[in-house]
């Protein structure tokens, strides 16, 4: 019964997939760890789950949000009175069978839970109206400190902008409570969530198409966290929440009063997936006005943890996507070296984002080191090394200073890393099974420069395929899909798959450098012009990481080109791929170092 079970969580498009079943997946977890048959089938459960949803392009601008002529007559000024009831009784601390005796009654009879056409009208006519009053609090506010000063006004205060006062989030919070309680209470359930996370994300990408530089993203930062805190899976009420979204805003928590929800950690944690799935709908390339807010809520305590600690790490493929996302918007910039003083802080900012995972989650690096790589362009070699320094919390690094540190013996060296995606899917079967042959018999010969060619004609701009997702990465070979990076004229993603998947392959015979995988990266280096090399070598030193397998072949890999290369152009391009890479501030990948030291200390 379990084997049935875990090959249907295997298939694509099963109705039930490992999330769902987290006590049950852990359980299995732990069983699998002395039977590796199941280990197997177990892993195969866990990578069915890869953001499947991450594949679909970004919506447009529902017809409920674009088109608000067609709203029925009297709409808005009966979601207001509705609305007015809420906030009063919210204020008034009522009772909860009070709040629920007004869900079932009033918002009910209103039409609100039939998950049609009027749902989505009043959804965004809610949302509406607490965003306006948010922002008129705001107006309001300077204008009477403005009259107080005599017309002189005064200086903005922190998370305040010039000819703006500080916002009231009562209506926000309202909101918040409101939509929490039609969730969990009334039964809306991931349904009703996934179809007002639907609106918002069109309010946003709308008023921020309309509103340009003035968009003000604050109130809609103020209703994501209150929704992600209401809705997580740490115990929690209306109160925690707003707790969490001040804490944000830097401003006071307004006072409890909507009933604690009651979904169970299994719910709470589709909560937080549907979450993501509408921020990635959200990501900066989509809406370039809401990105310092989007990071803010990627990055949030009350998301950004709690999808990382899932069962068996279900939220691992979701976060990378979200983290890819962001890594997309800065490539340009930082390719070519150009960072406004905005891009220079969202910057800073996904450099911390980094530090915090390096510090809290490094299993999550290693694990997505590759997609992560392929994202960020050659120049950031900083962000680089913070992703390739990670290592398991459990291992502890040998000093790569020791004197005679015997590489080879260490019990690490022998273990194979675990890389989403899987290298065995990086490339089409018909291209595989030439590389493959070629590692057997070295037939046909002309198969390196070949490739070399294939590395120097650029890859058609197909972005949308999904990090992590089977189908994207088979075709990443020939396309830019999400978290892949280009150089004008060179196939990037091409030449990481190739080094990552010759690598895998050779790695698996007992022979430390297999002479097969060895000519097709000598003759590759040897065809590809000077910047082709440089990717070549990168994509190389992208695997010298923490003690694995992988580490120490690559290692191996690059020393032995350097000494066997009769060309100085190729051995200049080897010590420069090492050294910018340790010229920058640590850390520095365990790997990196221990080949540079055997660079310089090896004649």
């Amino acid at each position: 019964m379990v084997l049935l079970l875990l090959r249907f969580m295997a298939l694509r498009d099963g109705a039930v997939s490992a999330p769902d079943l987290p006590l049950t997946m852990d359980f299995l977890g732990r069983m699998a760890l002395s039977n590796p048959p199941l280990a197997a089938m177990v892993e195969a459960a866990r990578k069915a789950v890869v953001a499947p949803a991450m594949a679909r392009p970004h919506g447009e601008i529902p017809p409920a949000v674009r088109d608000k002529a067609a709203d029925p007559p009297g709409l808005r000024d009966q979601t207001l009175k509705l609305f007015e009831e809420w906030v009063h009784l919210l204020n008034m601390h009522a009772e909860d069978k009070a709040l629920l005796g007004f869900l079932s009654n009033q918002v009910r009879s209103a039409g609100v839970l039939k998950m049609d056409d009027t749902t989505d009208r009043f959804l965004r006519t809610l949302t509406e109206l607490a965003v306006a009053h948010c922002l008129a609090s705001a107006e309001a506010a300077a204008a009477a400190a403005a009259a107080g000063a005599g017309g002189a006004g005064a200086p903005p205060r922190p998370g305040e902008t010039a000819g703006s006062g500080p916002l009231s989030y009562i209506a926000t919070d309202a909101l918040v409570a409101l939509v929490a309680a039609l969730v969990v209470q009334l039964g809306g359930g991931e349904t009703l969530l996934g179809r007002y996370l639907g609106l918002l994300v069109g309010v946003i990408k709308r008023d921020a198409d309309e509103a340009t530089v003035k968009f003000n993203a604050r109130p809609y930062l103020r209703i994501w966290v209150g929704l992600m805190s209401e809705l997580g899976v740490m115990p929690g009420s209306h109160a925690a929440a707003a707790a969490a979204a001040a804490s944000a805003e830097g401003a006071p928590p307004p006072p409890a009063g909507s009933p604690p929800p009651a979904a169970d950690h299994a719910s709470q944690l589709r909560y937080l997936r549907a979450c993501g799935m509408a921020l990635y709908a959200l990501q900066p390339l989509s809406v370039p006005g809401f990105a310092f807010a989007w990071l803010e809520l990627v990055s949030h305590r009350a998301f950004m943890p709690r999808v990382l600690t899932a069962p068996l790490a279900s939220g691992w493929p979701l976060f990378a996507s979200l983290l890819i996302a962001l890594l997309r918007f800065l490539e340009p910039y930082l390719r070519a070296a150009d960072l406004s003083e905005s891009v220079k802080q969202l910057y800073k900012g996904c450099l911390r984002l980094l530090l915090v995972l390096l510090h809290d989650f490094p299993e999550f690096l290693c694990e997505h080191h590759f997609s992560l790589c392929e994202a960020i362009p050659p120049p950031a070699v900083q962000m680089r090394n913070l992703v390739l320094s990670a290592f398991p919390r459990n291992m502890r690094l040998p000093d790569p200073f020791t004197p005679n540190l015997k590489v080879d013996l260490l019990p690490e060296i022998q273990q194979l890393p675990r890389i989403v995606p899987d290298p065995e899917t990086l490339l089409p079967e018909a291209l595989r099974q030439q590389v493959d042959a070629f590692l057997r018999t070295r037939t046909p010969a002309s198969l390196p420069v070949d490739l070399a060619k294939r590395c120097m004609t650029p890859a058609p701009d197909k972005a949308g395929a999904a990090a992590g997702d089977k189908a994207g990465a088979a075709a990443s070979w020939g396309a830019n899909g999400a978290g892949s990076s280009s150089a004008a004229g060179y196939n990037v993603p091409l030449i990481n798959a190739l080094v990552l998947y010759i690598g895998s392959q050779a790695k698996t015979v007992s022979s430390p450098l297999h002479p097969g995988a060895q000519e097709m990266y000598v003759r590759m280096a040897g065809e590809l012009d000077a910047e082709g090399r440089y990717l070549l070598l990168n994509a190389m030193a992208n695997q010298l990481r923490y003690p694995n397998a992988h580490t120490y072949y690559f290692s191996c890999t690059l020393l032995t080109l350097f000494l066997e290369s009769k060309s100085e152009g190729l051995k200049e391009q080897i010590t420069r791929t090492l050294l910018e890479r340790l010229i920058v501030n640590r850390p520095h990948p365990w790997g990196l170092l221990i080949t540079f030291i055997e660079l310089i200390k090896n004649r």
